[in-house]
């Protein structure tokens, strides 16, 4: 049976070996509204800055959503990426709840992830990554969305989260070549069935 977005395999905290590729992603409590202003998600942009650092881990591809968010990231050392989640879980939520005058869950539990074992996955979960708001219709394309890891990879723009993966070199940097970035991920606005996640 194949498993989309909302029906995801949790990987297990004791299998967590390094080098490898997850697909991590949490939605807010009750599905509320967790990045309410630009402020909002500057900050959170910031924690992921500084525990990416901490913890080494390299960054791919990411979407701040308005009451979720993707990661695609790859962890240098056995067993860091829960490391990485709660204390980026945990600093935000100290942080959201003093500035809006809250008590409780931000998120809603634990956050989800799945290992990503091909080359292949790495580009189409990172192309689902980013065509979320266009799904959403929050925009009808994803170069106008600012919070994510689109333009680092599209236009080429400094991101001090974003990390090039060697297949990302792989692209042509004209974003009018049918081998740019830009061409692959409009590939999966054309054709939807390419962001099923049942092939992860």
């Amino acid at each position: 049976m194949k498993r989309g977005i909302r029906e995801p395999m949790p990987y297990p905290y004791r299998i967590q070996p390094a080098n490898t590729l997850f697909h991590v992603y949490n939605r807010g409590d009750h599905r509320q509204t967790i990045f309410r202003d630009d402020g909002d998600c500057m900050y959170f942009l910031q924690l992921i800055k500084r525990y990416k650092t901490k913890i080494e881990t390299n960054f791919y591809h990411y979407i701040l959503m308005p009451n979720h968010f993707h990661f695609e990231l790859e962890i240098q050392k056995d067993d860091t990426l829960s490391k990485f989640m709660q204390g980026l879980g945990i600093t935000h939520t100290i942080s959201y709840n003093n500035k809006y005058q809250l008590n409780g869950h931000v998120w809603q539990g634990r956050f989800r992830s799945k290992a990503l074992i091909t080359d292949e996955s790495l580009l189409r979960c990172g192309r689902y990554i980013e065509l979320n708001p266009v799904r959403a219709g929050i925009v009808k394309h994803p170069a106008d969305y600012r919070w994510s890891s689109y333009h680092a990879h599209a236009n080429r723009l400094t991101d001090s989260i974003v990390d090039q993966h060697a297949l990302h070199l792989q692209f042509s940097s004209d974003p009018n070549h049918p081998g740019s970035y830009r061409h692959f991920i409009e590939s999966g606005m054309e054709h939807p069935s390419d962001l099923d996640l049942s092939w992860t």
